[in-house]
């Protein structure tokens, strides 16, 4: 008898007994659509902090913030429109920093908040598009604005008068980034900037010891300290887009696909597009067991009806399926660089967790054929858990 197959996805496993060769899915090929607004609001930026996610859109001139603690429920939190609006103004960026969430919008203003839930809108020069946190200090950049400096994310002063698209801190130093000029800014404190260059790039982020600025198709740009900078290839034909973290792995979009690296220079992209249509270029987030993005369709019927918004989450980050091949072997499906355990038992137990830890592994590739050398013609169930 072939060996069923159990899928089992996440710290705390589900299960569904399946045929071997019923289940052919793979990660990140099903995605769920949430229509969040009818001919209102349309998104354009969703990240992932204090445990929720966030996501910023538009309607006209203003600006609107929806939550979800999932990524499949949202509730509004903040509306720019009408008499009782916050005033916020339409979605330009998105940012995590420093414990605060940035939404960055044009006409001068903008909003943060520390739980995503409560916003306080303030407001600056015409447009901002990137902040980072560091040295005690936040510092937001943008066109029109220069660079400004905060205690509190709210009361912002200016700094200097570079225009600059995007920041990072890292290696004791903000980089503020010109918009594909070939310029950078460093400072150790936000205050004081030098100039220096580099060979062009409009972003620029920091994580586990690099700089990472996309700089075209196959190639990034890398520094430690932010005023050195090294071509890297990045084994893709597309360009990347900002480049996140989770979970510890490297994340960005490239050509509409899914991008991830364990080190910041070697990438995987997975064939699978992803849905949305950010008219800022596509975001994705994480809270380390799923995907979101998010877009919205222009529909044109008149004040104040503009777009439909949308949200789409993915299935969790694994997936498990039978090759149909002897000796038996489970073809396992995920992130290349997360952590997964394949289990397996001989008889199921509602009353008790008899399964037995096969393999724990870092996924190599995707997908992963794993061969379990002790299966006999009996039957055995298996399944596939995502660590942390």
């Amino acid at each position: 008898m072939k060996p069923n197959l159990i899928l089992g996805c996440g710290s705390i496993a589900f299960f569904l007994l399946v045929s071997s060769s019923s289940l052919q899915a793979d990660v990140l090929d099903n995605w769920t659509t949430n229509q969040v607004s009818t001919n209102y609001f349309g998104l354009d930026c969703v990240v992932y902090g204090s445990n929720r996610y966030v996501a910023y859109g538009e309607y006209s001139d203003y600006g609107v913030i929806l939550t979800s603690e999932d990524g499949k429920d949202w509730i509004l939190r903040s509306n720019g429109g009408g008499l009782s609006g916050s005033g916020l103004s339409f979605s330009i960026s998105l940012v995590y920093t420093g414990g605060r969430f940035f939404a960055l919008g044009g006409f001068g203003a903008s909003a943060v908040s520390a739980d995503g839930i409560n916003w306080t809108v303030f407001s600056h020069g015409w447009v901002l598009s990137g902040a980072a946190f560091g040295a005690g200090e936040y510092v937001a950049v943008g066109s029109g604005s220069g660079i400004l400096t905060s205690a509190n994310g709210v009361a912002w002063t200016a700094s200097a008068n570079f225009n600059c698209s995007d920041i990072a801190y890292g290696a004791g130093s903000f980089v503020a980034i010109g918009n594909n000029n070939g310029i950078t800014y460093t400072s150790p404190d936000g205050f004081t900037w030098d100039q220096q260059s580099i060979p062009g790039g409009s972003h620029v982020s920091f994580f586990n010891g690099k700089f990472i600025v996309p700089f075209g198709n196959g190639t990034n740009l890398i520094s430690t300290y932010g005023d050195d900078w090294t071509p890297q290839k990045t084994g893709l034909t597309n360009a990347l887009g900002k480049v996140t973290y989770a979970n510890g792995l490297f994340l960005a979009t490239a050509g509409g696909h899914l991008a991830t690296s364990t080190d910041g220079i070697n990438w995987v992209q997975y064939p699978q597009a992803l849905p949305g249509n950010s008219l800022r270029g596509q975001y994705v987030a994480t809270d380390g067991a799923r995907l979101v993005t998010v877009g919205g369709v222009y529909t044109n019927s008149g004040f104040p009806n503009y777009y439909s918004g949308y949200t789409y989450y993915s299935d969790v980050f694994a997936a498990v399926r039978m090759t149909n091949s002897s000796p038996v072997q489970v073809a396992l499906s995920g992130l290349v660089g997360r952590s997964y355990q394949i289990q397996s038992a001989d008889v199921l137990m509602a009353e008790t967790n008899n399964w037995k830890t096969n393999t724990t592994l870092q996924l190599p590739s995707n997908p992963y054929v794993w061969t379990d050398l002790t299966a006999t013609n009996s039957q055995r169930f298996y399944r596939t858990v995502l660590l942390p």
